[in-house]
């Protein structure tokens, strides 16, 4: 993956300013991406369902999505990166 390539990015976190900070950091990190930001069970299995994603950044506190959903809806994104 070229530093050049748009990550396509679901962010699960409780506060969405949180997950714009997640956003600008990467971004001014020279990583272009395209976030979405995810609040609920419901939003989140219909992202999944509908797009492709590239990576998934979850707070392990989220209280709206809790671990368990992370494991269990994550094989749908599909490249790993290092």
């Amino acid at each position: 993956m070229s530093s050049n390539d748009t990550i396509r990015l679901l962010l699960i976190h409780d506060t969405p300013s949180e997950a714009q900070r997640l956003v600008s950091m990467l971004h001014n990190a020279g990583r272009p991406n395209r976030a979405q930001h995810v609040a609920s069970a419901a939003a989140l299995t219909k992202l999944l369902q509908d797009k492709t994603w590239d990576l998934l950044i979850a707070a392990e506190n989220s209280k709206q999505l809790p671990p368990r959903w992370h494991c269990a809806l994550s094989a749908n994104c599909r490249k790993t990166y290092r």
